[in-house]
């Protein structure tokens, strides 16, 4: 048996009963909520090109999903950084493309800084799925102190180019 029990915020108790002698607690995992707001919202961003100046990186942090950063045609690797201001705890990187475009796989690895000079991977390159529709990855990931959040894109089946039109920080 499986429940899922959600608690409001702040200190609370958690009472498991159980009745009878047949049971067997393999385990109690209890854990928080993720941010729910986006850190990288409007924030300084800069990407490594953009397709003849057009579709600028400060699309992917404007908070409209129809509006979107594109780089430079068949020019790979390329990259998305956006800074959060300071060190902040991040575990999720949502990344949307316009709702009305056909489905794509976008392969891309997320990395962190402190300083803007030395990266380290936070998660490696995965080939994400953008479905029509929502045309919405999430990237989960344990929680790390970063205040540059860097997208690294080497392919996208649906265009010769990286494309993200929201890059959402949790």
């Amino acid at each position: 048996m499986t429940r899922t029990v959600n608690l409001s915020a702040g200190t609370q108790v958690l009472r498991v009963y159980i009745s009878g002698n047949d049971f067997n607690l393999n385990w109690l995992r209890l854990s928080t909520a993720t941010g729910t707001t986006n850190l990288a919202l409007n924030k300084s961003v800069v990407a490594s090109s953009t397709v003849n100046g057009a579709q600028p990186a400060s699309a992917a942090v404007d908070g409209n999903q129809n509006s979107y950063w594109e780089s430079a045609n068949n020019a790979w690797p390329q990259q998305l950084t956006v800074d959060l201001g300071s060190s902040q705890s991040v575990s999720r990187v949502v990344l949307k493309l316009p709702a009305s475009w056909g489905a794509r796989n976008q392969t891309i690895a997320v990395l962190g800084s402190t300083d803007n000079a030395s990266y380290s991977q936070i998660v490696g390159a995965t080939s994400y799925t953008f479905s029509p529709g929502s045309n919405t990855v999430t990237i989960n990931f344990a929680a790390t102190s970063r205040r540059y959040i860097r997208l690294n894109f080497t392919a996208n089946s649906g265009w010769p180019a990286a494309q993200v039109a929201e890059f959402e920080v949790y």
